[in-house]
């Protein structure tokens, strides 16, 4: 009798612990604008020859479009949903020398703990 309460009283508790930390989507809640960030490390700076008026001017250019996308009608007033946009120079290979890879990311979902 007492291994079944103790069975149970365990059973009980997992199964409470694995609810309650169950990730719970909010797909009406209102979205946020997260800060803009931009990183240019020097290794990469340095990989790809970047004069600082250069890597001024490619966040300068990511901002701009980070304007267009904050103006875009899915994205001006998330719901459902928070965006953070991001850029960095990357020192990947590209077809020019002079090109410069700049990419912006976008968060997930809302989600509530």
């Amino acid at each position: 009798m007492l291994r079944n309460l103790v069975a149970f009283v365990l059973l009980v508790t997992g199964a409470t612990t694995a609810l309650v930390a169950q990730i719970r989507y909010l797909p009406d809640a209102p979205g946020t604008w997260k800060p803009w960030t931009f990183t240019a490390y020097p290794d990469n700076r340095r990989e790809v020859a970047a004069q600082p008026l250069e890597v001024r001017a490619l966040e300068k250019q990511l901002l701009a479009l980070n304007g267009i996308i904050k103006s875009t009608p899915g994205f001006a007033a998330p719901v459902g949903f928070s965006v953070e946009t991001a850029g960095y120079l990357s020192s990947r290979p590209t077809r020019s020398r002079r090109q410069r890879a700049g990419p912006l990311r976008q968060s997930g979902p809302c989600r509530r703990r």
